[in-house]
C-alpha cells in the first residue's frame, strides 16, 4: 500500500507541476498579449499624430513656419553697410527661388532680417508708392 501512495503523491506532485507551468505559460502569454496591444496603440497614436503634422504641413501657416525656419537657418544678416546689402538680397533671392518660397509669403519672411537701412529704403518704396517723397539723407517724409 505504501508502494501505491508513493506513486499518488507523485502523480498528484506531477498534476501540480504541470498546471503551475500551464499557469505560468498562460500569464506569459497575456502579457505578450498585451505588449503587443500596446505597441499596436502606440504605433496608431504615431501614425495619427504624423498624419496631423502632414496635414499641418499642407496649410499656409505650416508653410510659413517651413519657411521661416529656412530663412532663420540660411539667411545671412544684413549688415549696416550700404555695399553689403546688395550680397544680403541676392542671398535671399538665391533662397527663395531654391525654395521655391510663394510670392505673397517673401516680404513677410524678410521683414525679420532687415535691418535699419533696410526698413527705410522699405519705408521710402511704400511713401513713393503712395505720391509721398521721402528724403533719404533726412530721414523725413515731404
Amino acid at each position: 500500500m505504501r508502494k501505491w501512495e508513493a506513486e499518488e503523491r507523485y502523480r498528484e506532485f506531477e498534476i501540480k507541476k504541470w498546471e503551475a507551468e500551464r499557469q505560468e505559460s498562460t500569464r506569459r502569454l497575456e502579457a505578450e498579449r498585451e505588449d503587443r496591444k500596446a505597441e499596436m496603440i502606440l504605433k496608431e497614436a504615431e501614425f495619427e499624430l504624423n498624419k496631423k503634422e502632414a496635414a499641418k504641413q499642407d496649410t499656409s501657416v505650416g508653410n510659413n513656419k517651413v519657411f521661416s525656419d529656412v530663412m532663420r537657418s540660411s539667411a545671412i544678416c544684413m549688415s549696416d553697410d550700404p555695399i553689403e546689402a546688395v550680397a544680403f538680397f541676392m542671398n535671399v533671392e538665391q533662397l527663395f527661388d531654391v525654395y521655391k518660397v510663394p510670392t505673397d509669403l517673401k516680404a513677410l519672411l524678410i521683414r525679420p532680417y532687415l535691418r535699419w537701412l533696410g526698413s527705410r529704403v522699405a519705408k521710402a518704396l511704400d511713401l513713393q508708392l503712395a505720391g509721398c517723397k521721402f528724403n533719404s539723407q533726412q530721414g523725413t517724409v515731404e
